[in-house]
């Protein structure tokens, strides 16, 4: 029930240090990955005013949600800087992705048309859909990969 996406051009120098499907596992997490970029303003334009459109109240929220711990806003809750999950190497648990509450949201956002008017990205969609739907300890940094 997991996927992983490695890009094209990435490459692993020497064995991992560990499973990673393992560690993802033995941390109840739903998405793995490795490092953060930052999106250019202008590829996420009205991309979380429209998820918020869609999603409306039912949320994760407070200290626990990735929003609220302040984990894509520069260390301010509830706040969006435009930090994504960058994902050369990532790895999703795949039920979390089939709920009803994310397929509405990606349904939504396909349905809008953003995706081709304004090129929404998978990265930036990906990690504003955890931002708004996962906790914290959901999402987990792999580390020394």
């Amino acid at each position: 029930d997991y996927l992983l996406r490695l890009d094209t051009d990435a490459f692993f120098p020497e064995p991992l240090p560990y499973d990673p499907f393992v560690y993802l596992h033995e941390r109840n997490g739903v998405y793995g990955y490795v490092t953060t970029a930052l999106e250019e303003p202008a590829m996420a334009e009205g991309l979380l005013d429209k998820m918020h459109s869609i999603v409306g109240n039912h949320t994760t929220n407070g200290e626990e949600s990735v929003f609220g711990s302040g984990m894509l806003g520069g260390g301010k809750p509830d706040h969006w800087d435009g930090t994504f999950f960058y994902n050369n190497f990532e790895l999703l648990h795949l039920p979390f992705f089939r709920t009803h509450a994310y397929q509405t949201l990606f349904r939504g956002l396909d349905e809008s048309g953003g995706f081709f008017t304004h090129r929404w990205g998978d990265g930036p969609v990906r990690t504003l859909a955890l931002g708004l739907l996962a906790t914290k300890k959901e999402v987990v940094k792999m580390p020394g990969i």
